[in-house]
């Protein structure tokens, strides 16, 4: 990938934040989000971010590429072939990260 390329910016700047945020709350973020999903929540919120900046709905970020695309595997710091989850996941994340 360019030096340039928005996948890689993703990883080099974004998720990496994602992390000392999780890292920063102490684990709440992870603790608050247990109940409702088995999915770590950097990554669940690493896809919404994708998706919001890409326009692509949750069964399309899920079960079609991207998510199965080496570019967003990258920006994610996954490995193609890493298990993927199903797509109302995202929905019951953002309604929990939402709050009541």
């Amino acid at each position: 990938m360019p030096p340039l390329d928005r996948y890689r910016l993703f990883a080099q700047k974004v998720y990496p934040a994602l992390v000392r945020v999780r890292t920063k709350t102490g684990g709440l973020l992870l603790s608050r989000q247990r109940l409702a999903i088995a999915m770590e929540p950097v990554l669940m919120l690493g896809v919404s971010l994708l998706q919001y900046l890409e326009a692509t709905p949750d069964v399309q970020a899920v079960d079609l590429p991207p998510l199965s695309t080496p570019a967003w595997n990258f920006a994610l710091n996954r490995q193609v072939g890493d298990e993927l989850f199903h797509p109302t996941t995202l929905v019951h994340f953002r309604q929990r990260f939402a709050g009541p």
